[in-house]
């Protein structure tokens, strides 16, 4: 529903490189797919906090070992600002 409104969903560290047919045969649009690598904690938080921000962003889906309550909480008030899911 998200990506057929023209909204994007992003995916930042996946553990695997997702799997486009099914995610496809699930109905996203593949075209409103981003996936981002990012190597340290700090800027994995800076690129989830930018990219929760951004209005054209519909979710973002993470995956991160470890995250202090005070980052949880700037992305949390990220994602009230920019609608994110």
């Amino acid at each position: 529903r998200l990506t057929q409104a023209g909204r994007w969903i992003v995916f930042v560290c996946p553990p695997y490189v997702p799997y486009a047919p099914g995610l496809a045969a699930a109905g996203l649009d593949l075209r409103r797919l981003l996936l981002v690598e990012s190597s340290a904690g700090k800027d994995t938080l800076w690129t989830l906090e930018q990219t929760l921000r951004s209005s054209r962003c519909g979710a973002v889906l993470a995956w991160m070992p470890k995250v202090d309550p005070a980052s949880l909480r700037r992305l949390q008030l990220a994602c009230e600002e920019g609608r994110s899911s």
